[in-house]
């Protein structure tokens, strides 16, 4: 039967290679499969993973985790430059060469209708300067907003809650076919980003109906641990650093530093709200557009400590404080940029004098970003840069154009 359907799927490779010269590189390809019905093709995408996997497997690249997921093996030099990466120095350039050794497997769903894409996953039309587009090739060349990932192993982190929503959404465009999935469907409970934001503590918060994969989800056990760990990482970090970061914040705002007094505080209202974020995020776009940088959220203009203690942490309960803040930070990234940028960004809560400081490190991007922003009822897509202690929005077309041309990104090198 040939697939009349206008989705298919795809396995994307991105593997390292050793030739005999010695020299590590990429190996980048993919696998489609669209010639059968949709159900046939996603089966037969899992079974040539399922291949690949043993293969990797054999040649002892893999591992598993705690709940017994793959995990693509990192090369020990990799490793080493995670470990040895200053925070302050060659930290932005380590990370550009983890990025390039990035390893990772990945299924894909691909949907060829861009509009019906926009319908059934709500995703924004693009608004640059009064032009309306459904897909700006100049903006947006690999925000793929007509693919879902529903499967990976990787080498690195990834955020599993955009995984389970991913293939919450490939059920609901079946469902849109009429095509019968009984064969496949699945129930999965996943105690993740979801789960700690609805603040239900009942199986219900985490409960999700989704066509099944190999993939292992949180338990609330595995949950529990990792918001008990945080606790301890914390009081683990207080060490020799707090003097290196007190050097930095007396010396002030710059193209590199940004302070804010607070992440989710509205000095308005005196509650939480979306405008602290907003500007958070601001920040963030810039240092990914120009050289990188590191946001002090607990410190003011002035370079006074008040610590999160002061704002922030009002608006949680004592014994979740930590925890909820990291997850607001993840919230942040996932609405106004989505997870893509997520490998350019490392978070921590850290003790300076004793008041706690939310610090985010950001590299540079190799490739213009653009944040997402809500005026009136549209979603709209700027792009900030940094000045010398300041961050500022590209608004014209010619300006931001020029910047872009300009600007001389740093790719991966290859």
């Amino acid at each position: 039967m040939t697939n009349t359907y206008p989705f298919h799927y795809e396995i994307r490779f991105k593997l390292f290679a050793i030739d005999k010269n010695n020299i590590v590189r990429n190996e980048t390809f993919t696998r489609t499969f669209k010639d059968l019905s949709p159900l046939q093709n996603r089966d037969n995408a899992f079974d040539e993973i399922r291949d690949y996997i043993s293969a990797l497997d054999k040649l002892e690249r893999l591992s598993r985790d705690k709940k017994g997921n793959h995990i693509i093996l990192q090369p020990a030099f990799i490793s080493e430059k995670i470990q040895n990466a200053s925070r302050f120095g060659d930290y932005f350039e380590s990370l550009m060469e983890i990025e390039h050794f990035r390893e990772s497997i990945t299924v894909v769903l691909v949907l060829s209708d861009l509009e019906l894409a926009e319908k059934l996953f709500s995703l924004p039309t693009i608004i640059l300067s009064g032009y309306s587009e459904k897909e700006d090739l100049l903006i947006d060349n690999d925000d793929k907003n007509n693919e879902l990932e529903i499967y990976k192993i990787a080498s690195y982190s990834y955020e599993e809650q955009e995984i389970i929503d991913n293939l919450e959404d490939e059920v609901e465009l079946y469902s849109h076919f009429q095509i019968d999935v009984n064969s496949h469907i699945n129930t999965a409970y996943h105690y993740g980003l979801d789960y700690a934001e609805s603040g239900e503590d009942v199986e219900s918060g985490a409960k999700r109906i989704i066509l099944r994969t190999p993939y292992v989800w949180n338990s609330i056990y595995d949950y529990n641990e990792e918001v008990t760990s945080n606790h301890v990482e914390s009081s683990q970090s207080q060490d020799n650093s707090d003097r290196d970061l007190l050097k930095v914040i007396e010396k002030g705002e710059n193209n590199q530093i940004e302070f804010k007094p607070s992440l989710l505080y509205n000095f308005k209202t005196g509650k939480a709200g979306i405008t602290p974020k907003f500007h958070a995020a601001k920040t963030i776009c810039a240092f990914l557009n120009s050289n990188g940088g590191v946001l002090f959220v607990g410190v003011t203009d002035e370079r006074e400590i008040q610590g999160l203690e002061k704002y922030d942490y009002t608006l949680f309960h004592s014994e979740t404080q930590k925890d909820k803040v990291l997850l607001e930070v993840d919230s942040l990234i996932t609405y106004f940029f989505g997870v893509r940028i997520k490998p350019f960004i490392t978070c921590d809560i850290v003790k300076i004098e004793g008041k706690s400081i939310l610090i985010i490190w950001v590299s540079e991007s190799y490739r213009p970003i653009f944040m997402k922003n809500k005026k009136e009822n549209l979603i709209v897509k700027e792009m900030y840069i940094r000045m010398n202690a300041s961050t500022i929005l590209l608004s014209e077309n010619e300006e931001l154009a020029e910047y872009i041309f300009n600007k001389e990104w740093k790719k991966p090198s290859r």
